[in-house]
């Protein structure tokens, strides 16, 4: 058997890229050319494994700069679209590529969903950061359900269980015994990206599947800014991922009911959060927004900020990937 050649993604290999990823999951050439063929914070996107001159395999970089405590800024990158051919999947390539990309960059996130790919990273220095959470706040149940199953009795159901973690998220947050913020930058220095608003301008251009009409917005009162993205799906629910929060008033429930009144009045299903901050996922809670369990964020190069990252939704990779073809709901 030849032995498998992995080199870094450029524009001589990117149509390899599309392949690969064409064939995880039907993802759109368009999003892939979007993601790799710019040179965007240039330097070092990712890796292409080939055997025998055909690809095998791929694992994506998105290049950012965090700022860390002390004032210095640190060049990394985050974990995208990670793919091993079938048949290629016991010659660890995945591995391989894996090593390959501690090349590239001293310090590396990554957000595997997979528990062997998961595995994997744990075993060769990566380290779970030390709070996330990603919340869901229902505002129209009985929508919400009905697009999960087509059957009554069961949206029924489901529509009081979801009801009923709203409910018990409201409660746990009111409980004197909740954690305090670890991270809170109220209590400690912290680390975060920088160039905010270029990370907001890219992740606004990102292509969507046809069906999917996207638009950003931005809401603001005093003390409280939300920057967020509303996706509407075939069957015209709309879906609110927030993408950014700045003020004093964000760990206000009031200032929160504000923005949510007025999400439920432009017809959003559902809101959808994601922080580091313990605090502020208290003020979801308090609001009703109920934890969606996922896998955790991986770090490598840097444990000792496992607990120093303050990380908007923008920030993750995929959080508003919708450019896959092969995904048949938008409750997930």
């Amino acid at each position: 058997m030849n032995p498998i050649q992995i080199e870094p993604i450029s524009p001589a290999n990117l149509d390899c890229v599309v392949k690969l990823l064409q064939e995880r999951n039907d993802t759109l050439p368009a999003y892939t050319r979007w993601k790799y063929g710019q040179d965007r914070n240039g330097g070092f996107r990712g890796v292409v494994a080939c055997q025998n001159g055909e690809p095998v395999g791929c694992f994506g970089l998105v290049a950012r700069d965090l700022l860390l405590p002390e004032g210095k800024t640190i060049r990394c990158g985050w974990f995208a679209d990670w793919y091993v051919t079938q048949s290629a999947r016991t010659t660890g390539v995945g591995t391989g590529m894996l090593h390959a990309l501690a090349a590239g960059y001293p310090l590396i996130f990554g957000h595997p969903a997979p528990d062997k790919a998961r595995a994997i990273c744990l075993a060769n220095g990566y380290h779970p950061i030390g709070f996330q959470s990603r919340r869901r706040l229902v505002l129209r149940w009985w929508a919400y359900e009905q697009v999960r199953t087509r059957f009554f009795v069961k949206a029924a159901v489901n529509a009081l269980i979801d009801w009923q973690r709203s409910a018990k998220a409201r409660m746990l947050a009111q409980s004197p015994y909740s954690n305090g913020d670890s991270n809170s930058a109220g209590s400690r220095a912290v680390a975060l990206f920088s160039n905010a608003e270029e990370q907001a301008e890219w992740i606004l251009s990102q292509p969507v599947r046809p069906g999917i009409s996207r638009r950003n917005g931005v809401w603001q009162t005093a003390g409280l800014k939300v920057i967020y993205v509303d996706d509407c799906f075939p069957s015209q629910d709309l879906r609110r991922r927030i993408l950014m929060t700045a003020g004093p008033r964000q760990f206000s429930v009031e200032a929160w009911k504000q923005f949510i009144q007025e999400s439920r009045e432009a017809g959003c299903v559902y809101i959808e959060s994601f922080t580091t901050r313990r605090s502020l996922d208290r003020v979801w809670a308090a609001c009703g927004a109920w934890r969606y369990p996922e896998p955790p964020v991986l770090l490598y190069g840097e444990p000792d900020l496992t607990n120093k990252l303050f990380l908007h939704g923008w920030d993750r990779e995929n959080w508003t990937y919708l450019a896959g073809g092969s995904s048949n709901g938008q409750h997930h």
